[in-house]
């Protein structure tokens, strides 16, 4: 996708790179590991589950931020470089990590919530969210 918005033309070095945003899924899972951790230890301690949550993403916020924005600071002279090796990696890496952390911080936290409340639903029984939406 990076190569898209880089107008790079699709050479065999530029499909190598395809295979970088794979190596930041584990940066994505470490933050997600965390964060779910620190989630989990909030809900222990009384809070609700949209508190934790809302804690949970904003203790998180900055250092995710500072840690892909320094690695895509450092990355967009490479990228700028052009050549047929060094730039599709550099795109592709940026664009890898930039979407890694939109899925630490947004999709993430709402998945949890959404399945954590319908858990939370389904073990104690309360049927309302059924009834409202039938109604």
């Amino acid at each position: 996708s990076g190569r898209l918005y880089s107008g790079d033309p699709c050479t065999e070095e530029a499909l190598h790179a395809n295979h970088i945003p794979e190596a930041f899924a584990s940066t994505c899972c470490v933050d997600s590991i965390v964060l779910l951790n620190y989630i989990n230890r909030k809900r222990r301690e009384g809070k609700s589950l949209e508190d934790a949550v809302i804690q949970g993403a904003s203790s998180r916020l900055r250092a995710i931020v500072l840690t892909s924005v320094t690695t895509i600071g450092g990355l967009i002279p490479l990228s700028l470089s052009g050549g047929t090796l060094f730039a599709p990696f550099g795109w592709a890496m940026i664009f890898g990590l930039a979407g890694s952390s939109v899925m630490t911080l947004v999709v993430q936290p709402v998945a949890y919530m959404a399945l954590e409340s319908r858990r939370t639903r389904e073990y104690t029984g309360d049927s309302s969210f059924t009834d409202e939406v039938a109604a």
